[in-house]
């Protein structure tokens, strides 16, 4: 017996989206290096302005990897209900299971 196509796609998303977190957790742990060394690196003003700049971008790295968890939601939520449309479409409209 096989696994419903939902029970798939969830299995699938539930897979990129771990994967995405491990990448997500590599890269903060790598940042979190950086922050460290930097009291150790040159000074002076061109050190300020990289330094300002450097912090800017991630700042906005950071924003973005806060909007994946509601962006996963939206996501996983389109490809369910495209799954459900394709699936009633096969079944012709009815749903996995017996007597429906």
């Amino acid at each position: 017996m096989g696994t419903a196509p939902q029970d798939r796609l969830e299995t699938l998303c539930r897979a990129d989206m771990e994967a995405i977190e491990r990448d997500v957790a590599a890269i903060k742990a790598a940042t979190k290096k950086v922050n460290e060394m930097m009291p150790h690196t040159w000074t002076g003003k061109n050190a300020d302005h990289w330094r300002a700049a450097y912090e800017a971008r991630m700042k906005q790295l950071n924003r973005l990897f806060e909007t994946f968890p509601a962006e996963e939601r939206k996501l996983v939520e389109k490809a369910r209900k495209k799954q459900e449309k394709l699936d009633q479409k096969v079944h012709g409209g009815h749903g996995n299971c017996p007597g429906q």
